[in-house]
């Protein structure tokens, strides 16, 4: 090929990429062309879902199973739904904006009708272990026996004379102590799928007894004269920890503690609150939410930084990974306190937000183990709430309990089901509740 044309092609070839690569380039980071000449941004949508295999739809249009990202999607609300045969559907609408990922990544699907599983009859309490392999049990004739979650075994069965109101499992899922309204706390022994009493026992006087998480033989204590006592279940010695104790917890295998004269006790560190603190809990991560009597709720983070975020509450509790606080405000509203959780990009941290306020008592809330849905019982309804408040907050009921009672829920891990007392007739019985469907457990 002659020279002068091959330059000449090599000048066309040149202007041609200078002219294209933009497009490129703008085509790469998102940008559409539209009905104009000008490039549009557009934003994706991330969607992910349990169970497994439910389909995702935008506006109408199928777009696969979950987890799913649909990209090139134009700024702009959108509907979202996510449906799986079985299953009532979850269906939102969420804004798309330029250029960001909208995601939508903790929906929990329930299924139309829940199937249940009777775990045992005549049932009053229960309590799960640590390890989730063993139910302790109380029946209508203040028994108590153990089994495990899948009927394999069923112990011999204590009784007790004066009615059980507490049970509280060892860290090694090994003891139980069992706390009585008149006779105190008594000890039980697992092993070899049989229970047998110990012959240690903590005075009726001593209340909020706990297991040691650093030591399965100690468990700590309250006495009447305000003493913090360590009982060694052992040796059935005990030494007293502080004199003057109101309340305390354990933050990390850490003891942590309020003065009756209402000093704050979190190993070298020690501030006076000015009131007697109701409850202290700590997150995973080692940050405290100090209920005190006048109902302020305060925080203390892991710098030891103190910081009042409501001046009034009932209760709270942290989520399971630490980032976000449950409050309960009144007796029918729940709300949402983001402590630190940066991904919540809908609530803004050290923000929080009313996330369901009703016309009946709320009772018993506490966390999903996804950290992004709450249950709650409201009459004889348990229900399950996202903490999600784009659009509207998706409740749906996951159960029937006893008529407004003080009732123990414990949800699966794996979020697949969960155990609770239901009323049938005249009795109460343990019962398992899926929150799947058949084909997928």
């Amino acid at each position: 090929m002659h020279l002068n044309i091959r330059r000449l092609l090599s000048i066309v070839a040149f202007i041609a990429f200078i002219a294209i690569a933009p497009v490129i380039v703008l085509y790469a980071i998102g940008y559409r062309s539209v009905s104009t000449s000008l490039p549009e941004p557009v934003g994706v949508a991330i969607i992910n879902a349990l169970p497994k295999k439910a389909v995702v739809s935008i506006n109408g249009t199928a777009y696969g199973t979950v987890p799913r990202s649909v990209p090139n999607l134009l700024p702009g609300t959108v509907e979202v739904q996510v449906a799986k045969d079985g299953y009532q559907p979850w269906q939102k609408k969420l804004e798309i904006k330029p250029m960001q990922a909208t995601d939508a990544r903790n929906i929990k699907l329930i299924p139309t009708t829940q199937d249940t599983d009777e775990l045992t009859a005549d049932a009053t309490a229960f309590a799960t272990s640590p390890d989730a392999s063993i139910i302790a049990i109380v029946n209508a004739k203040n028994e108590i026996f153990f089994m495990d979650q899948n009927g394999k075994f069923k112990t011999n069965s204590i009784a007790f004379k004066s009615p059980i109101t507490e049970m509280v499992w060892s860290n090694d899922s090994s003891r139980v102590l069992i706390g009585t309204k008149q006779s105190g706390f008594t000890l039980l022994q697992f092993s070899n799928q049989a229970i047998t009493k110990s012959a240690f026992v903590l005075p009726a006087t001593d209340t909020r007894a706990k297991w040691d998480p650093a030591d399965n033989q100690s468990i700590l204590a309250l006495t009447s004269k305000h003493e913090l006592v360590r009982y060694n279940i052992t040796t059935s010695t005990s030494a007293i920890i502080d004199s003057n104790c109101n309340t305390y917890t354990f933050s990390n295998n850490q003891l942590i503690y309020q003065r009756i004269d209402n000093t704050l006790v979190k190993g070298s560190f020690s501030q006076d609150l000015n009131q007697r603190a109701l409850s202290i809990s700590a997150s995973v991560n080692g940050d405290l939410a100090i209920l005190l009597e006048s109902g302020e709720l305060l925080i203390v983070d892991t710098r030891n930084t103190i910081n009042s975020i409501s001046g009034h509450v009932l209760s709270s509790s942290w989520s399971t990974d630490g980032s976000l606080l449950l409050l309960q405000s009144s007796p029918s509203e729940l709300d949402i306190y983001n402590f630190s959780n940066e991904r919540m990009r809908t609530l803004p941290i050290h923000e929080s937000h009313v996330l369901v306020r009703l016309a009946t008592t709320i009772l018993n809330p506490s966390w999903f183990p996804d950290n992004a849905h709450i249950v709650y019982q409201t009459g004889s309804n348990l229900i399950l709430s996202e903490v999600d408040p784009r659009d509207y907050v998706i409740s749906t009921k996951i159960a029937d309990l006893p008529q407004q009672t003080q009732n123990n829920i414990w949800i699966a891990k794996d979020m697949n089901s969960l155990i609770h007392i239901t009323q049938a007739g005249n009795t109460t019985n343990l019962i398992r509740t899926w929150l799947v469907t058949k084909d997928d457990r």
